[in-house]
């Protein structure tokens, strides 16, 4: 019973991985980074903050490659 589920756990990350654009994601996840790196090297924000705003990167780059926006 469990290596049927890690076999479909598995599996389910092999189809998540292939349909993935990795070109756009890569790209949204530095240009986003390189922004986010500008833009908090003249404010004065607190650590909180950048871990979330770099996490939303994140998820906004997985987004762009996964429905290919």
């Amino acid at each position: 019973m469990v290596l049927v589920i890690i076999k479909v756990i598995l599996e389910a990350l092999n189809d998540w991985r292939n349909s993935i654009d990795w070109r756009k994601f890569l790209s949204v996840l530095i240009i986003g980074g390189i922004a986010l790196a500008v833009l908090f090297s003249f404010t004065a924000e607190g650590v909180l903050v950048i871990v979330m705003a770099y996490m939303v990167l994140v998820i906004v780059a997985l987004l762009m490659g996964a429905f290919k926006l």
